[in-house]
């Protein structure tokens, strides 16, 4: 059986990569390595939410849920100096490579975490999270997540969900507005659809 992403300890031989992408004007080098999601290069969905992410100037909380080898928190963190980001990878090869790259990128502002969604950081909460969740996760797991969301959203926070069209992205969308009350998609690129959530009572977004 073909081993995916989603695996919390990948059994695969381990071939390391270096990549160098140019990302919001910014050249950066990360550690990539197989049985870690796109490994040779930046896939769509991240480019996707790289490119609409918007980060806001009061935030001091953010999260990178699923962060494969830190590609989404390495850039908030870099952008960001004062902010405090949270990477969480359910799979150890992921959480290490993360780390290497902090250190490979001189990352100060930011550490990563093992465990399944938010299992490790319940005592946190955010102004944004964002997320790029693989296809193995499979439709039930993405509701559960967007389900216990709103409990780690600080109030007026944000959630960049990113959703291959293969996952079901108009049903996940629904749930994201019965959740939150709003949903906007903010761009569509190669198969992936970028939809923003903000935990507000009243309000749209």
């Amino acid at each position: 059986m073909t081993e995916h992403y989603y695996t919390e300890i990948p059994s695969s031989d381990i071939k390391i990569f270096i990549i160098n992408p140019i990302i919001r004007n910014h050249t950066y080098q990360f550690k990539t390595c197989s049985g870690v999601f796109s490994y040779k290069k930046v896939d769509k969905g991240t480019q996707l939410l790289l490119k609409y992410m918007r980060i806001p100037a009061t935030a001091t909380n953010v999260l990178d849920m699923g962060t494969g080898y830190g590609i989404i928190g390495i850039v908030v963190a870099a952008e960001n100096p004062q902010i405090n980001v949270i990477m969480i990878d359910i799979n150890q090869r992921a959480v290490w490579i993360a780390r290497e790259n902090l250190k490979l990128n001189k990352i100060s502002n930011a550490k990563v975490f093992w465990g399944d969604f938010y299992s490790p950081i319940k005592k946190y909460t955010f102004d944004v999270i964002l997320t790029n969740p693989p296809l193995a996760l499979g439709h039930k797991k993405i509701i559960q997540f967007l389900s216990e969301t709103p409990t780690y959203l600080n109030p007026n926070g944000y959630l960049y969900l990113v959703v291959r069209t293969k996952q079901g992205a108009k049903k996940i969308s629904k749930v994201m507005n019965n959740i939150f009350k709003n949903v906007k998609l903010l761009g569509i690129q190669g198969g992936y659809r970028l939809f923003l959530s903000q935990k507000l009572s009243d309000e749209k977004i």
